[in-house]
């Protein structure tokens, strides 16, 4: 039969965003916070927020299916969270939670209820009720619709309008015990002097105004008064002369009854309708313990513990578990049957009876909670979840009862692994020495802030302790530095604490940061097991499971797969035990060696005989020398009695591959739900890595005769293996509410990398509703699958690209990317160029031209990976064209930013592999028209002259060229022209200037590019339009006298060489028609010019 584990969640109220804070009498807790000031100690300061109480509310007709309660330490606050969500269409929006503050302490952790009534059919309410020591019974209700859709009416201003403080009854007389909520308007008060108080409301206007106190028939007050008159006849209970031997310690009821068990180990049932005892009896006689064994220990302990829990099936369908916690403790299972007319109850013995001794369970353990539930019919019998603690330690076991072939009854207690993973992992994942190429502050950097493991809760109290304890010599250290992100806290008071200490003890070797960051990180760990501290079982009614309530998070209990139960038996407990005896650093560099080996390689590769060497060589390297032959002679004796090693590994992988995913009912995750997925998916992702690393050690230190399996089992162990890395490495990288890197505070897994992917990947983006059964058909139905393959490493690589996180690409991921896909070597190359590493990115793409250039899409790259890649060129162009295309793309991404040397290495390439596929003059015209734009950029004339030669579009030249104009412009170089061998260009390069020096409403500038076009025109012998191109200026724009003077004489002399017959100019008259023009000899202007020198 299957056993079960324990998976762990970082989640708790905090985690969730959106807090509304309520402060019941906020004068009153001003007041007392004025009288009484709040500690500053950091400790003080994190068990605040922890809870010393925890129940659930199952609710119905709600969006919210379960509501969690906490009560925390202190005994003041009270915080409420939605853990379970209903199939409700549009509940997108992210969840609140409430904490509510009160003026004074409750009186005891069990005076305090929360239930669910309704006002209506749509005004779903949430009560709270609560006894404080003053004797006061505060009432608050919350309309459930408020931790969705608030309207953020209530406030702490307003208290009145949704609290009422009242006192009922003379609490501050008779100490209230515990708080019993029979339904939301009948309240029971179980008093320490053993009295039963009922307290019966009505609802008006959405809170209960009218409170009715009922006395039930018993003579605990007339004992409590004969007490105050003879106090030297009273007996002494527990040092607590307030105790009675009728004082309650548990208590259940249902329809009109009220079962108790009292301290004097009696079991009392009461009828809530007539006030009167039913039923008493011994609960060793109920028990069948024995009397003598009962004698021996006169009362049960006085704080309430747990002794009984009701099990309702249906109306008429109710079972009572009984515990009696003395002398070994025993479990017994009634049945109940009662008559309402005749008040008659009786308990019908169903033969369940078992001690609650287990073996493996230390004596010091005592049984903190229980929670009965009663098997299929097919099944058959009983199954008792039991929680056994001793201070902060627990152990939690499940108990089957069935009925045998022989009528004998059958009980089998099961295992529930706590922290299997983690339990399984090989030290060397955690704390063995890092590798050479790892120094122990990133080594604990990654453990402590990338992992998962630590809330900022943790680290910032962890901090606070630290810097007062550890460093009191370094707080000039710390004032030093201005306070950053929390990382940068820690690292900055880490290293100044390695100063003192070096300067105090003249320590200088690494050991003494290794010693700094190891006394952080255990004092993380310390908080972290405090915040796992359980408190109780609970039980979604729903789907069954059973969760655990602890101090600061919750916890799943599941059933454990088919590989953790594979990893108790003989085959990998005896690998364990072997890999575990082997010196930590001999771990370390196996698995450095095998990161190196996986690295750069397509899992096509791995079962190149290359591989084989390596393996070779890191056995003879770290393993060969270094492991304990007897222990290696005790393996092979073990793992041949446990069959063939190598079918063995082959389930193994088996096991690892995704199995069918069965239908999820459609739903919205939780924040807790959420939080338990994603730590289920890197527990199962450290724990089957953490397996194959054993496999490996175990394939280096063995040889196999079937060489031809063992390749096979080669090849898929170390695929694994890499995706397992990438998957790591996806769960260290987490996002904030803005969608950027947090690199900030600790990792968050539930918006890290890999938890992006598998929301914008699943099917039912929506999630689906929570359950265990539902967690793991989703992570072994669908996570599995997604991470093994070539589809992940593409959309990591994408979210990464989208969020302009090259570096991390680059840093984190670059090695263990499959090196032959065509997308993922475009992203590689993109990524580079970047990142400013043009070189690097150009040899990719040359290097994979035929690769990229000959792939064809497929649908899922067309349907699912690149829409969601979001980059300024289009991927699937590269894809199934031409060499020629492919670098004449390649060419326009390099020029895109502007890395221009590698983009016309690029289009020269594209330029040499034409060939009759490319025959397309307009194609070719345009490689040459972007070779002519890159050798713009670089000013490599010669190569602009060559390629404008090739471009025989008059348009495509004509840009061309302008785009030459420009840049000469821009550069001030327009002469440069007229040092280019552009004969064939001449008359556009003569329009494009001449519409520049027309165009152009600046004088001075228009002038510059009058004496460009002069300068053209005359390189190219057009004497006469050189001479009209300076005219032309002096009749637009009429410059001064001066410029004047200088451009006539110009004119006249270059007019003056010309033969007589053509000394004579054309010019255009102001105001003529666009094609008019005049003609002027040269004694006119000479005229022109006389006029001009006479005027001065």
């Amino acid at each position: 039969m299957s056993s079960y584990t324990i998976t762990n969640s970082q989640w708790d109220t905090r985690s969730q965003s959106k807090l509304i804070e309520l402060d019941v009498s906020p004068h009153l807790i001003q007041r007392q916070t004025q009288l009484i000031p709040i500690s500053s100690d950091p400790e003080y300061i994190f068990r605040s927020q922890l809870a010393v109480h925890t129940g659930v509310l199952q609710l119905t007709q709600s969006p919210i299916a379960t509501l969690q309660y906490r009560l925390l330490t202190g005994l003041r606050s009270i915080e409420l969270c939605p853990i379970k969500l209903n199939k409700i269409v549009g509940l997108e929006s992210e969840l609140f939670h409430f904490k509510i503050n009160f003026p004074d302490e409750l009186t005891s952790i069990n005076c305090l209820t929360v239930n669910q009534f309704n006002v209506g059919e749509q005004d779903h309410s949430i009560i709270i009720d609560l006894i404080t020591k003053t004797g006061l019974l505060i009432t608050c209700v919350l309309r459930i619709s408020e931790f969705i859709t608030p309207s953020f009416t209530n406030s702490s201003d307003n208290y009145q309008d949704w609290c009422k403080i009242t006192n009922p009854y003379g609490f501050d007389i008779r100490t209230p015990h515990i708080l019993h909520s029979v339904n939301y308007n009948y309240l029971m008060v179980l008093l320490k002097d053993g009295g039963l108080i009922g307290l019966e409301r009505r609802l008006e206007s959405g809170l209960f105004n009218s409170i009715e106190p009922i006395v039930f028939n018993d003579n605990s007050y007339l004992q409590s008064i004969k007490s105050l008159l003879k106090p030297w006849n009273k007996i002494t209970i527990n040092d607590d002369p307030e105790l009675s031997m009728n004082t309650v310690v548990d208590v259940v009821s249902f329809e009109n009854y009220l079962v108790t068990v009292t301290i004097e180990k009696k079991l009392k049932v009461w009828s809530i309708l007539t006030k009167d005892l039913l039923y008493e009896k011994e609960l060793s006689e109920i028990l069948g313990v024995g009397r003598e064994n009962n004698n021996k220990t006169r009362v049960l302990a006085a704080n309430p513990t747990k002794l009984l829990d009701l099990l309702q099936i249906n109306e008429h369908s109710n079972f009572l578990t009984m515990h009696f916690p003395l002398q070994g403790g025993v479990f017994k299972i009634f049945k109940i049957e009662h008559s309402y007319q005749e008040g008659d109850f009786q308990l019908i013995d169903l033969g369940v009876s078992l001690s609650t001794v287990v073996p493996d369970i230390s004596s010091s353990c005592v049984i903190s909670d229980f929670k009965t539930k009663k098997r299929s019919q097919e099944e058959g019998g009983w199954e008792l979840w039991v929680l056994w603690k001793s201070g902060a330690y627990s152990i939690v076991k499940k108990l089957i009862i069935s009925n045998g072939s022989n009528g004998q009854l059958n009980a089998q207690w099961l295992d529930v692994h706590s922290h299997l993973s983690a339990e399984k992992k090989s030290q060397v994942f955690n704390d063995c020495k890092p590798s050479s190429r790892e120094s122990w502050s990133e080594f604990y950097h990654h453990k402590i802030f990338q992992m998962g493991n630590y809330s900022d809760l943790i680290l910032q109290t962890s901090l606070r302790i630290f810097q007062t304890h550890f460093q009191p010599q370094a707080d000039q250290h710390r004032s030093s530095g201005a306070s950053g992100s929390l990382v940068d806290d820690v690292t900055r008071t880490i290293t100044a604490s390695l100063d003192v200490q070096a300067q105090l003890h003249d320590i200088t070797d690494d050991s003494s940061l290794q010693t700094q960051w190891r006394k952080f990180d255990t004092l993380c760990q310390e908080f972290k097991k405090q915040t796992e501290e359980s408190l109780n079982f609970v039980h979604l009614e729903d789907t069954g499971d059973v969760l655990l309530a602890n101090k600061g998070s919750v916890s799943l209990i599941r059933l454990e797969t088919d590989l953790e139960s594979l990893s108790h038996e003989q085959f990998l407990a005896s690998l364990s035990k072997f890999v575990r005896k082997l010196p930590l650093e001999v771990l370390a560099n196996v698995r450095d060696s095998i990161m190196d080996l996986i690295a750069n390689r397509s899992s096509n590769n791995f079962g190149e005989s290359t591989v084989n060497a390596e393996l070779a060589r890191i056995f003879n390297s770290h393993v060969s020398e270094r492991f304990n032959h007897e222990a290696l002679q005790e393996l092979v004796e073990e793992l041949v009695s446990a069959g063939d090693a190598l079918q063995l590994i082959e389930r193994v992988l088996d096991l690892q591959q995704e199995q069918e995913q069965a239908a999820t009912v459609p739903g919205v995750l939780s924040g807790l739900a959420d939080s338990l997925l994603m730590n289920l998916v890197k527990d199962t992702v450290e724990f089957n890595s953490n397996i194959l690393f054993e496999i490996i050690v175990l394939l280096l230190v063995l040889e196999f005769d079937n060489k031809e399996q063992l390749q096979v089992l080669i090849t898929r162990i170390l695929t694994q293996y890499k995706n397992y890395e990438i998957t790591r490495r996806t769960l260290s990288i987490s996002f904030n509410k803005q969608g950027t890197i947090d690199s900030d505070t600790a990792t968050d897994i539930t918006r890290s990398l890999l938890s992006v992917l598998i929301n914008n990947n699943n099917s039912n983006s929506n999630g689906f509703l929570f359950s265990s059964g539902a967690l793991l058909t989703f992570v072994h139905g669908f996570v599995l699958k997604f991470i093994n393959s070539l589809q992940f490493q593409q959309l990591a690589v994408i979210e990464l690209v989208n969020t302009g996180n090259f570096h991390i690409i680059h840093r984190q991921f670059w090695d263990f990317l499959d090196i032959q896909d065509p997308i993922i070597l475009l992203i590689k190359a993109y990524t580079l160029l970047k990142l400013g590493l043009s070189s690097k990115a150009s040899k990719i793409l040359t290097n994979n031209a035929s690769v990229i250039s000959n792939y064809t899409t497929t649908a899922s790259d067309l349907g699912i990976v690149l829409p969601q890649l979001e980059v300024p060129f289009d991927v699937v162009s590269f894809f199934h064209v031409t060499l020629s295309q492919y670098y004449f793309l390649s060419s326009q991404l390099f020029s895109s930013e502007c890395q221009f040397n590698e983009a016309l290495d690029l289009i020269n390439l594209s330029i040499s592999n034409e060939s009759l596929a490319d025959a397309d003059d307009k194609a070719r015209e345009a490689r040459f028209f972007a070779q002519c734009q890159i050798s713009l950029q670089l000013v490599n004339f010669q190569l602009i002259e060559s390629s404008l030669r090739e471009i025989h579009t008059d348009q495509l030249k004509r840009q061309a060229i302008s785009n030459l104009i420009d840049k000469l412009q821009e550069t001030n170089d327009l002469k440069k022209l007229t040092e280019l061998k552009l004969f064939n260009e001449y008359y556009i390069i003569d329009e494009l200037l001449h519409s520049k020096a027309t165009t152009t409403s600046d004088s001075i500038r228009a002038l510059y590019f009058h004496k460009v076009l002069y300068a053209f025109r005359m390189t190219y012998k057009n004497h006469r339009g050189a001479v009209e191109s300076l005219y032309e200026y002096v009749l637009t724009r009429n410059p001064d006298q001066q410029i004047k003077i200088e451009l006539y004489l110009t004119i006249l002399n270059l007019l003056r060489t010309l033969e007589e017959n053509d000394q004579w100019i054309l010019y255009k008259k102001k105001n003529s028609n666009k094609n008019q023009y005049s003609k002027k000899l040269l004694d006119q202007l000479n005229d022109e010019y006389t006029l001009i020198i006479g005027g001065i």
